[in-house]
């Protein structure tokens, strides 16, 4: 499902904390992560808050495929990434997904950039997930 959000030239960049990176990450994880990293910063691009990222920067990593995307999950399945263009700067990401978790479930969160590109181009491509149990809404909806 992932993937049907990336355009041709995309990617994504998951982080962790660089404090979570070089103190918690295990040896195979830092073998992963580590070639893959793009940006240090403590920029905030999430769509909740607007808090300073202060004394801690993130570490943005690179994932290109399925495997990878995988491999990723596999370390840290509460994720929140970015899907940007290959070669862009940070601050032009198309999407922020965030996956977390609430009382009852779990709640994907998909923040995008161009207003609209979500219904008409990554929604068609998913819509078969979507059953009773699994739920469209609004950010106001789940986090009122």
């Amino acid at each position: 499902m992932m993937l049907s959000f990336l355009n041709q030239g995309d990617i994504f960049l998951f982080f962790h904390t660089k404090d979570h990176f070089e103190k918690h990450c295990t040896s195979q994880e830092k073998e992963f992560i580590g070639p893959r990293i793009r940006f240090i910063n403590n920029e905030w691009v999430f769509p909740w808050g607007t808090q300073p990222l202060q004394n801690n920067s993130l570490v943005w990593y690179e994932i290109n495929n399925s495997n990878e995307v995988e491999e990723s999950l596999g370390i840290n399945n509460l994720f929140t990434c970015l899907v940007i263009q290959k070669n862009d700067e940070f601050m032009n990401h198309a999407y922020v997904l965030s996956l977390r978790e609430s009382v009852d479930s779990f709640v994907l969160i998909i923040d995008e950039k161009q207003k609209g590109d979500f219904m008409g181009r990554v929604f068609p491509k998913i819509k078969w997930y979507f059953t009773e149990e699994v739920k469209l809404a609004s950010i106001e909806e789940i986090y009122p």
